[in-house]
């Protein structure tokens, strides 16, 4: 199935940007690859995805940092129902760099001619569940190896806040830190010591943050060790301690 949108048709030879969340149409030729540019934003993740307008193309997608460093290289990916595809998907990649970041399209055996419509999304790394109940927030957060989780969240002041870190996949140990909106850390937590029966010996919980005053606020979970998991994040002037 084709990418369908409006497209703008762009010669081999250029390196012009592609606005993210719109399709773009390359050419690809025997002698050069297509590349094209888009503007990325520090902690922002995005999703690369190629679809050649013939099925005789197999396209395969390279993505160079703006210290011409190779960071990424897809080939061929799985589709939601389960076939192989034979275009190509980067389907997750954090910016580290806020500036242009090229994308190098080309025929998996490089002399192959054709056009490829090119996407580039931002999307959620952390499949993010949300749910509130009785003034309790949950967040549900799965997390790959070594990622940092930053949430931002909006505090009233003089409100008590006790935030709780729970690991929902039975391998993780979650570290807690709430930071203000400059980075100044203002609470955290590693192995709780409370007598909550509720939770782990690792899990974390910061209780009773008394917010200084009205505005946003960052929290921050990462995995001791960088293990890959899925977490859930309490957030509520009261939360049950035991059954």
């Amino acid at each position: 199935m084709l990418l369908f949108a409006l497209y703008f048709a762009l010669p081999t030879s250029a390196q012009e940007t592609i606005p993210i969340g719109e399709i773009i149409t390359i050419t690809v030729t025997a002698d050069t690859p297509a590349r094209l540019q888009f503007d990325a934003e520090i902690g922002l993740y995005y999703r690369i995805t190629t679809q050649a307008l013939t099925d005789e193309f197999d396209s395969v997608v390279a993505l160079i940092a703006p210290d011409e460093v190779q960071v990424a290289y897809a080939d061929d990916y799985i589709l939601e129902d389960g076939t192989l595809s034979r275009d190509a998907q980067i389907e997750r990649f954090a910016a580290i760099y806020d500036a242009p970041y090229t994308i190098r399209v080309d025929s998996f055996n490089g002399v192959t001619e054709g056009d490829v419509e090119v996407l580039v999304e931002v999307i959620d790394p952390f499949d993010l569940e949300t749910d509130v109940d009785d003034a309790i927030i949950t967040l549900t957060v799965t997390a790959e190896e070594h990622a940092v989780i930053s949430l931002p969240q909006t505090f009233d002041a003089g409100i008590v806040q006790t935030i709780t870190v729970r690991d929902a996949s039975g391998n993780l140990d979650p570290i807690l830190r709430l930071k203000n909106v400059d980075g100044e850390l203002l609470a955290h937590n590693d192995d709780h010591t409370t007598a909550d029966t509720t939770l782990s010996p690792f899990d974390a919980r910061v209780s009773n943050f008394t917010v200084p005053e009205d505005g946003e606020y960052i929290i921050e979970v990462v995995d001791f060790i960088g293990n890959a998991g899925k977490f859930v994040i309490q957030i509520g002037q009261e939360i049950q301690t035991s059954p």
